[in-house]
C-alpha cells in the first residue's frame, strides 16, 4: 500500500498484478445525520442515473461498452456520523487491449458523473428528479414488507432514540416529500465544495500514471472533521423490551447489545473473533444451542458494528418461544463472561475470518472497499488483521465478552400468536 497526495488529496494505491482490471474509488466524506440522510441517498441516485452529456441509460451503457465494458457506479453509505459518497470506476487494464487512451477516456467519463450532473436552471432535471424520487419512495415503503429489515430498523429506533443508529440510511418519507430539485442541487454543491475527498486505486498501475490522469480534477481540499467511530458509552439500568404485532407467520426477534468496543479499541480483533464464535457462522454457539439442540429458531445469527459499538442477535422464532430463546441467548453470553470458551471453536472462528479476508482481497472491488473502510476506521491492512486474528487468546475473548451489555429486545410477533 502506498499513500500519496494529488493536489493535496490523500490517495491510497494498492499496486498489484493479481487482477486484469484497475479500480478507482473517489469518495466524498461529509456529515451524516437525520437531516441529510434522505437528501444524500436521493443525490446518489441522481448522480448515478445520468449526466449532462449522457442523459439516458442507453447512452451511458453505450459509452461503457466502448470502454471495453467498463463499469461506473455511484452510491453512498454511512460510517457512524460520516456519509461516504462513492464514485467507482472499474476498467480492463489498458495493457491487455493495447489501447493507450483507455485510461484517460475512462477517467474523463468518470469525471462526467462527478462534475457534470444533469441539471437545468432549477436544479436536477424534473423528469429525472421525479423518477428517482419515486424509486426512493418505493424503496423506503418496501422496508415494511421486508420483515427482517423492518425489525432491525425498529430495534435501532427503540435502542437509540436520540442516537445516530436510529437514522434510516435511506431517509424518511416525510423528508422525501419536502425535498425540491434546488434542495438536492444545494446538497450537491455542498458535497463538491465542502466535503473531504479521499481516492483509492487498486491494480497494476504506476503512481505517476494516477497523478497524471487525476491532476486536472477540480478537487478542493477541505478539513471536515471525520467522525467514523463512536466513543459514546451508555449506562444500561434496565433492558428495554418492545413488542409489536403484525400479520407474520414467523416472529422476528432482535436483541441489541452495546459492545463498548469500537474499531480503534484494543479489543477490536478479539471482539471480531468472539462474534464469529457466538453467532457469526454456521458452527457458532447460537446456531448449535438455539437452533440445533433446542429447535427454538429457524434462523439465528449475530452481527457486530464497530463504528457504532453495537452487536445484534437476530432470530426467526415462534412467538411462544420468546422467553426460552432470549434466556438461552443471554445464558450463552454469560458463559463467555464466566470464562467458558471452546478453544476448538475459537480455532474454527479464526479460520473462517481469515478465509473471509483472503476471499475479500482476491476480488478487486471487495478489496478496495475493505481498504476504504479500514482506512476510515483504523488503518489496519489485511495482513495486519490476519496476524492479529491469529494472536487472539482465550483470555482476549473473555475480556471482549465482558464488555457486552444487553440494551434492548425487540420482537415482531404474529397476530395469531398473541
Amino acid at each position: 500500500m502506498e499513500i500519496f497526495e494529488i493536489n493535496g488529496i490523500e490517495t491510497v494505491l494498492i499496486k498489484t498484478d493479481k487482477f486484469k482490471t484497475i479500480t478507482f474509488f473517489i469518495t466524498y466524506l461529509g456529515e451524516y445525520n437525520k437531516e441529510v440522510a434522505t437528501a444524500k441517498t436521493l443525490l446518489s441516485m441522481l448522480l448515478s442515473g445520468s449526466t449532462k452529456n449522457y442523459q439516458t441509460k442507453k447512452a451511458i451503457l453505450n459509452k461503457l461498452f466502448s470502454l471495453y465494458d467498463a463499469a461506473i457506479s455511484v452510491h453512498n453509505f454511512p460510517i457512524y456520523k460520516t456519509n461516504v459518497q462513492l464514485f467507482a470506476l472499474n476498467i480492463i487494464n489498458p495493457k491487455f487491449v493495447q489501447n493507450e487512451n483507455l485510461l484517460t477516456e475512462s477517467i474523463e467519463f468518470l469525471k462526467e458523473f462527478i462534475f457534470n450532473p444533469n441539471i437545468d436552471n432549477e436544479g436536477f432535471t424534473e423528469n429525472e428528479f421525479n423518477e428517482k424520487k419515486r424509486i426512493l419512495r418505493d424503496n423506503i415503503n418496501s422496508i415494511y414488507n421486508n420483515k427482517g429489515l423492518y425489525a432491525f430498523r425498529r430495534l435501532m429506533q427503540e435502542m437509540g432514540k436520540d442516537e445516530i443508529i436510529s437514522v434510516n440510511p435511506m431517509g424518511t418519507l416525510e423528508d422525501l416529500e419536502k425535498i425540491t430539485r434546488s434542495d438536492i442541487y444545494d446538497e450537491y454543491q455542498k458535497m463538491i465544495n465542502d466535503e473531504q475527498i479521499k481516492i483509492y486505486v487498486i491494480g497494476d498501475i504506476e503512481k505517476e500514471s494516477i497523478i497524471e490522469n487525476l491532476k486536472d480534477f477540480t478537487f478542493k481540499k477541505n478539513g471536515f472533521d471525520l467522525q467514523t467511530v463512536s466513543y459514546e458509552r451508555k449506562t444500561i439500568e434496565k433492558t428495554n423490551e418492545v413488542f409489536e404485532t403484525q400479520n407474520v407467520n414467523q416472529a422476528k426477534l432482535m436483541m441489541g447489545f452495546r459492545t463498548n468496543v469500537n474499531a480503534l479499541d484494543d479489543l477490536y480483533v478479539p471482539m471480531t473473533v468472539f462474534n464469529m464464535m457466538f453467532g457469526g457462522m454456521g458452527s457458532s454457539d447460537l446456531f448449535r444451542v438455539v437452533r440445533e439442540e433446542n429447535s427454538l429458531a429457524y434462523t439465528v445469527s449475530s452481527s457486530v458494528f464497530f463504528d457504532t459499538c453495537i452487536m445484534v442477535v437476530s432470530a426467526g422464532i415462534d412467538s411462544k418461544d420468546y422467553e426460552l430463546t432470549t434466556d438461552l441467548i443471554i445464558k450463552q453470553l454469560e458463559k463467555y463472561k464466566q470464562g467458558h470458551v471452546d478453544e476448538n471453536l475459537m480455532v474454527i472462528a479464526k479460520e473462517n475470518l481469515i478465509s473471509n479476508i483472503n476471499q475479500t482481497v482476491d476480488d478487486p472491488y471487495a478489496n478496495l472497499n475493505f481498504v476504504l473502510k479500514n482506512n476510515l476506521l483504523n488503518n489496519l491492512t489485511a495482513e495486519q488483521l490476519v496476524e492479529a486474528i491469529k494472536n487472539v487468546t482465550k483470555e482476549d475473548i473473555i475480556k471482549a465478552s465482558q464488555k457486552i451489555e444487553l440494551d434492548t429486545i425487540y420482537c415482531l410477533k404474529g397476530e395469531a400468536n398473541g
